[in-house]
């Protein structure tokens, strides 16, 4: 874990389904788990550690990508003034 499994760190609604959460971390492999309804649990769709905990391993990479949605253009959609 980045902190040690100090801390339990809560995930938001991402657009368009799921959940999402944005830590900024050195470059490493790192192991989690997901707390739902007070369980600990991991996730059969990101890989696993062969311990029996069954973690779930994530890697950090030097680049750093975040979603973005533009503002809504106001005036249905133009950029161009009324008028």
């Amino acid at each position: 874990s980045w902190d040690g499994w100090a801390r339990d760190l809560a995930m938001d609604p991402a657009p368009g389904g799921g959940f999402r959460l944005l830590l900024v971390l050195p470059p490493g492999r790192y192991e989690m788990k997901f707390i739902v309804d007070g369980i600990w649990m991991s996730s059969d769709d990101i890989e696993k550690t062969d311990c029996p905990n069954k973690n779930n391993i994530v890697f950090a990479s030097e680049m750093a990508l975040a979603p973005y949605s533009p503002p809504a253009l106001k005036g249905g959609g133009s950029d161009e003034e009324d008028g």
